[in-house]
């Protein structure tokens, strides 16, 4: 009936469109997809004919009825069509809104939608233009928040002064420019080198609308989405009479969604204490041992010399152990070895640890349930940033399950990375952070230091993987 709707509605017969969105709104059905579609419909319907106060009470409406449907159980059958559903209500309302000149409450009805899981309960809070604001100032930051969406794409630019909007192109051209500039990093290509990258033209589709801003505030909070999830935009090249990384450019925290941000609250000095696990047994062909993860433990371990610490080991760090040691306690913790991603069940990517009695793979799902109280999580190890994409939900994964669960901060990988760099950049990082230098700006100092260390190590490959994430500012 959903269709016999729209076809009346096209053909300008309105009053017959509306009748027959309201009567499926008002049906009685175990699949909630087509009254969702229904109050889509008919918010769609007034909007072009201009009922802008019916529509937004539809869209309110279409919003309360998503909610309800949240916490009960869907038939398998209605999974997917009603995430296709959803995705396509929250587009259209984003486009009504930001087609009235409503770009803050855009915003807020896009961010709404991002990592909802990381919500216990209740739908999360529409923020206003000035709570933007003012997280900007605070920060001391430029926020640079993404909406990707078929036909046209935008961002968000935000500092303490007001919000800017930039349309940008639709998500399959991103996605493929992505897909190319990742695909010549794990080549072991320098895309400062390619004429005409993937790299230089995303820089100019996601970067340099906002260039200006950036160089007069070289702080950036990066709220990505889609493709952009899987992207490190300090990685691009920026051209000029003197071409270089993002990196040398920008400070970038990524953060899963403007609502979660909260202001930063870390642990006294005093009670700094680190869990260090890594260096596992081989669990398998698959999983075999890394040459260098026993040198990045004991470089870690010498960097915070005297500071309380419990280090898990080769056969000793097993998960049950690591879950034993109470992770809750510290203030860092540290992962040194491989993790596994599953694409199909995000909850099920995994830390591989030493076999024992309990297994050796310490899930998302383990990760999220606990109660952290740490100022950083490091995962050094493949893909630990997530596995898929989901939309509205960003890289669901490790990461996403480590902020769940209460740390401040993650540092994380986003795709395959050497073993003997890793360590290196490991050790340069924790130096830093021993020195009292914050997660974000370390984690760019020992970019940097790679960087500029010669041929072998400049490489994106080798130090672009790995991000800084965070719920806080």
């Amino acid at each position: 009936m959903n269709i016999a709707a729209e076809i009346a509605a096209a053909r300008g017969r309105a009053a017959e469109a509306e009748s027959l969105y309201r009567e499926v709104a008002g049906s009685a059905s175990e699949d909630p997809g087509p009254a969702l579609n229904a109050r889509a419909g008919l918010a769609s319907l007034y909007a072009s004919r201009g009922q802008n106060k019916r529509a937004r009470a539809e869209y309110a409406a279409t919003i309360a009825l998503a909610e309800a449907q949240r916490d009960r159980p869907l038939d398998d059958r209605f999974k997917l069509p009603w995430s296709s559903s959803l995705t396509r209500f929250y587009r259209g309302y984003v486009e009504f809104l930001i087609a009235r000149g409503d770009l803050s409450g855009a915003l807020a009805v896009a961010d709404s939608t991002r990592s909802r899981m990381l919500l216990n309960s209740g739908h999360p809070p529409l923020a206003t233009a000035a709570s933007y604001r003012d997280i900007a100032r605070r920060a001391q930051s430029v926020i640079l928040a993404y909406w990707l969406a078929p036909e046209r794409s935008y961002l968000w630019e935000i500092t303490s002064d007001g919000i800017r909007l930039h349309t940008l192109p639709g998500s399959s051209s991103i996605r493929a420019l992505v897909a190319a500039h990742n695909g010549a990093i794990a080549g072991s290509r320098n895309p400062l080198e390619i004429e005409a990258a993937a790299g230089q033209r995303l820089w100019d589709v996601l970067i340099s609308p906002a260039a200006a801003t950036i160089a007069r505030i070289p702080r950036v909070i990066l709220v990505p989405d889609g493709p952009i999830c899987s992207l490190n935009l300090e990685s691009l090249p920026v051209p000029g009479s003197h071409p270089h990384y993002f990196v040398e450019d920008a400070s970038i925290t990524v953060a899963p969604a403007l609502w979660l941000l909260r202001p930063a609250r870390s642990l006294p000095s005093a009670h700094a204490s680190l869990l260090l696990a890594g260096d596992p047994e081989p669990s398998g062909p698959e999983f075999p041992r890394l040459t260098y993860a026993k040198q990045e433990i004991e470089q870690i371990e010498q960097h915070f010399n005297g500071m309380q610490q419990v280090v898990l080991q080769g056969a000793a760090a097993t998960r049950d152990a690591w879950l034993g040691a109470g992770p809750g306690k510290y203030s860092m913790l540290h992962f040194a070895g491989h993790a596994a991603s599953n694409p199909i069940s995000p909850l099920q990517s995994a830390l591989v640890l030493s076999p024992g009695a309990g297994g050796h793979l310490l899930t998302a799902a383990d990760v999220m349930n606990l109660h952290l109280n740490a100022n950083l999580v490091t995962i050094s190890a493949c893909r630990g940033a997530g596995s898929r994409i989901y939309s509205g939900e960003g890289l669901v994964g490790l990461t996403w399950s480590f902020l769940r669960a209460g740390a401040r901060g993650v540092i994380a990988g986003l795709w395959d990375v050497p073993d003997r760099p890793t360590a290196m950049l490991m050790g340069s990082l924790y130096q830093r952070l021993a020195a009292g230098e914050r997660p974000q700006e370390a984690l760019r100092d020992a970019k940097l230091a790679m960087l500029r260390s010669g041929p072998a190590s400049s490489k994106p490959n080798n130090w672009a993987a790995f991000q800084y994430y965070s719920s806080t500012y």
